[in-house]
C-alpha cells in the first residue's frame, strides 16, 4: 500500500549555496593522451541561515513651534515665545531660554480650554534657578504637542503634590525702590503745566538707577542678599530683569536725547 507523504514547504530562512565545481579541462591535453573529461565530484549544496536584521528605529526629530508664554510674572503673546522638543530635552524660550531634562519635570499639564486664546501646557519643574510658573500657549495642535513631549521622555499630567514658592524678593527692598522712583519723578515736575513736559535730570537719574540695578543684581552677591529672600535664586527673575533693562535703557536714550536737545 502506498503511503502518502505530505508536501513540505521549504524554510524561507534557509538558502542553498552550491559548492561543486564545474568539470575542468581534459587532463593531459598536451603531454598525455586524453583520458576523458576530468570532473570533480559535486558535494551536496550547503545550507546557511539568512540573518534578518531589523532596521534601527529612526531617532526622534527635533520639534519647534512658536506661540505665547507666561514665564514667572511676564506674559508674551504669539509669536514672541517658542518651544523646542528633543529626546530628553525640553526648552521654552521667551525673554530667556529655559531648558529642562526629564528628571527636572514632575509633570506636563494641559491648561486652558479655548483654542487660539488660552490653550497651552504648564511645565511643573523642580529647577530652583527658573521661575516657578512656566506655561507655553499654542494656537492649535496641543494634543500633538503633548504626545511629542511624552515621546521625548517626559511625564504627562499634574503632579501629585504642588508647592508654591511665593514672592522671591524682599518686600521692603522693593518698596524702597518704588518710593525713590516716585520721588525723583516728582522732583522733575514742571513748575507750569501749560508748556510741554520735558524730562529733566531727575527723571534721567531714576532711569539710570533702575537700569543699573537690573544690570548689577544678577552679578552682585551683595545686592542679591539685599533684594532676594533666603533660599531664592536671582535666576527666578532673570526674565523680568532683562525686560527692565530693555525698557529703561530705551527710555533713558530717548529722554536724554530730548533733554539735551532743549
Amino acid at each position: 500500500m502506498r503511503r502518502m507523504v505530505p508536501a513540505m514547504t521549504p524554510n524561507p530562512s534557509l538558502e542553498a549555496r552550491p559548492n561543486g565545481k564545474a568539470p575542468g579541462p581534459a587532463p593531459g591535453e598536451v603531454y598525455h593522451p586524453s583520458a576523458g573529461p576530468g570532473t570533480l565530484p559535486s558535494a551536496p549544496p550547503q545550507l546557511y541561515v539568512r540573518r534578518h536584521t531589523n532596521p534601527r528605529p529612526a531617532s526622534m526629530a527635533t520639534i519647534k513651534r512658536r506661540g505665547g508664554a507666561q514665564i514667572g510674572w511676564l506674559s508674551a503673546s504669539w509669536p514672541l515665545a517658542s518651544i523646542e522638543i528633543a529626546p530628553k530635552k525640553l526648552t521654552v524660550s521667551s525673554m530667556g531660554s529655559y531648558t529642562f531634562s526629564p528628571v527636572e519635570v514632575a509633570g506636563v499639564e494641559k491648561v486652558g480650554s479655548l483654542p487660539f486664546i488660552s490653550q497651552g501646557i504648564r511645565i511643573h519643574h523642580t529647577n530652583r534657578t527658573y521661575p516657578e510658573r512656566v506655561i507655553f500657549y499654542t494656537l492649535t495642535g496641543r494634543d500633538a504637542l503633548v504626545a511629542s513631549i511624552q515621546a521625548a521622555g517626559f511625564s504627562i499630567g499634574s503632579p501629585a503634590t504642588q508647592t508654591a514658592r511665593g514672592f522671591p524678593l524682599r518686600v521692603p527692598a522693593v518698596l524702597v525702590v518704588v518710593v525713590l522712583w516716585n520721588i525723583l519723578f516728582f522732583l522733575d515736575k514742571p513748575a507750569s503745566l501749560s508748556g510741554p513736559w520735558v524730562p529733566g535730570k531727575f527723571v534721567l537719574l531714576a532711569l539710570a538707577l533702575l537700569f543699573g540695578l537690573a544690570t548689577l543684581l544678577p552679578r552682585s552677591d551683595r545686592l542679591q542678599s539685599v533684594f532676594m529672600r533666603e533660599d531664592r535664586d536671582v535666576g527666578e527673575i532673570s526674565g523680568a530683569l532683562r525686560l527692565i533693562q530693555v525698557v529703561s535703557g530705551l527710555m533713558l536714550i530717548g529722554f536724554a536725547a530730548s533733554h539735551f536737545a532743549q
